[in-house]
């Protein structure tokens, strides 16, 4: 495996990390029937913030880099 192929391994992995994370605070959120406190709310919210756009950066930046295979495969 050379470099371009294990950067394009870890971007996919980074990004299915932080959307699957995301799913269970929302799951959390569901089961718990959407009942927190304002401090668990903010960071909540915070959190989700902060994993959108961590995916966003990977994205990005694996564009950057002329990694197209996130797009679709050609």
């Amino acid at each position: 495996m050379n470099s371009v192929s294990a950067r394009i391994v870890l971007v996919k992995l980074l990004i299915a990390g932080d959307v699957l994370f995301i799913l269970w605070i929302l799951y959390n959120g569901m089961d718990s029937g959407w009942q927190a406190t304002p401090l668990q709310l903010v960071v909540y919210i915070a959190l989700i913030a902060l994993l959108s756009l961590s995916s966003i950066f990977l994205y990005s930046y694996s564009k950057s880099l002329g990694i197209k295979h996130l797009d679709k495969q050609q």
